[in-house]
């Protein structure tokens, strides 16, 4: 299904708005709460159910449907499946830069204290 940049625009303003106090800023969870980005199927399948009718409230997870509807919930999944996305392509390319970011740093530190020192 083919989503629109206004539609994932405005599924980052609902979850901003609702959902970002517990489940993390670009839907990077603190592990206090799941990380949405890596939903199972069911989940996803009874998204709506979720988030519109409280199906986990037991397990903490309110319902919104007194302020969310429908188009709403559809575009806070669509936005969670955008960053799902992003979050698996950067698992599977992973970018070296900041490894060897880190290690010329770790390096240069050492030698400045080598020299300081020794």
């Amino acid at each position: 299904m083919a989503v629109s940049e206004e539609q994932l625009k405005h599924g980052a303003n609902v979850y901003n708005t609702f959902c970002v106090g517990c489940h993390g800023v670009n839907v990077v969870s603190n592990k206090s709460v799941p990380d949405l980005r890596w939903m199972a199927p069911p989940f996803h399948e009874n998204f709506k159910p979720i988030v519109l009718g409280g199906a986990l409230k037991g397990l903490g997870m309110v319902g919104f449907a007194d302020v969310l509807n429908e188009k709403d919930a559809d575009a806070v999944h669509a936005y969670i499946l955008d960053k799902a996305n992003d979050a698996k392509e950067k698992r599977d390319n992973p970018d070296s830069a900041w490894w060897l970011n880190l290690k010329t740093r770790t390096y240069e530190t050492l030698g400045e204290l080598m020299s300081k020192y020794l």
